[in-house]
């Protein structure tokens, strides 16, 4: 009785076979890229806070050189 229907079934999953194949194969790449724009990020992070330390640090050797 459902034979008909799961052959129908079986025959729409081989042909959306390939469809599942690219899909599959783009959602790696969106995978990868979010990762490398999360490494990018973190990056970019930590190099705003070495900026800050520096400039930090410039502005207190200012100040030192100014007093003396």
């Amino acid at each position: 009785k459902t034979q008909v229907f799961h052959d129908q079934i079986e025959i729409k999953q081989k042909e959306l076979q390939p469809w599942t194949a690219k899909i599959n194969a783009k959602q790696a790449e969106i995978d990868v890229a979010s990762s490398e724009r999360d490494a990018l990020v973190k990056k970019a992070e930590a190099l705003e806070v070495a900026r800050k330390e520096a400039q930090d640090t410039l502005q207190g050797l200012n100040s030192d050189h100014v007093v003396k």
